[in-house]
């Protein structure tokens, strides 16, 4: 039997690189974007170092004449691949079932589209564990800044940041909760620079998925 460590009241996630092993798929959508625009490609770590952050923001700050243009080429290329080329990371199932039965409340806190986040989740049946998908479109300020985190608390009837874990994979996931005031865990499988991660003391370092069930939850 398994009882709620009374610290810890909801643990959020984000979705790109934390619960779905998207990011190949994303390089390959802004590298078909940057190419059919510019005529060039962009080196792979600094298209890594932008995921986590609204789209308008990575294209404005890349070539902002075309923005718009490039926003719809890539959504467009990338919602036709979702279905058929992402996947989720090992553990995940078992890991949302368990700390949903030890009555930890449980949500998704992501810098997508509604609609991409949606058409990427649902392949895998994971509706039933979470709260609410919170998106890009709820807020109007984004990873780093804590809004999103803030609003997921007040969405929850969680008032207290410390009984709330964040479970990302990049440095923008990281510093959201760091802001937010929330415990940060950072997942192993990152693609992002490992260096920096740690550098930047993420309260938890998460080798494998059923780690974290360890964490939050006591026996």
């Amino acid at each position: 039997m398994t009882k709620r460590n009374n610290n810890v009241k909801a643990v959020l996630f984000d979705m790109d690189g934390t619960i779905l092993d998207t990011v190949p798929l994303i390089v390959e959508s802004f590298q078909y974007t940057y190419y059919k625009h510019t005529g060039q490609y962009r080196e792979d770590q600094d298209i890594i170092a932008t995921i986590g952050l609204p789209l308008e923001k990575v294209f404005s700050e890349f070539a902002p004449g075309l923005r718009e243009e490039m926003f719809q080429t890539y959504i467009s290329h990338n919602v036709k691949l979702l279905p058929s080329h992402i996947g989720l990371f090992l553990g995940m199932p078992s890991l949302f079932a368990n700390l949903k039965a030890a009555g930890i409340k449980l949500g998704i806190v992501t810098s997508k589209r509604i609609d991409s986040a949606n058409r990427s989740i649902e392949p895998f049946h994971l509706d039933e564990y979470f709260e609410f998908i919170l998106a890009k479109e709820d807020t109007s300020r984004h990873k780093p800044d804590p809004e999103p985190l803030l609003l997921a608390m007040s969405k929850l009837g969680v008032t207290d940041s410390d009984s709330v874990v964040y479970v990302g994979d990049s440095i923008h996931d990281l510093r959201c909760a760091q802001n937010a005031g929330c415990k940060s865990v950072v997942v192993d499988w990152t693609y992002m620079n490992k260096d920096e991660l740690r550098a930047a003391d993420p309260d938890l370092w998460l080798e494998k998925a059923e780690d974290l069930l360890k964490w939050v939850v006591t026996d």
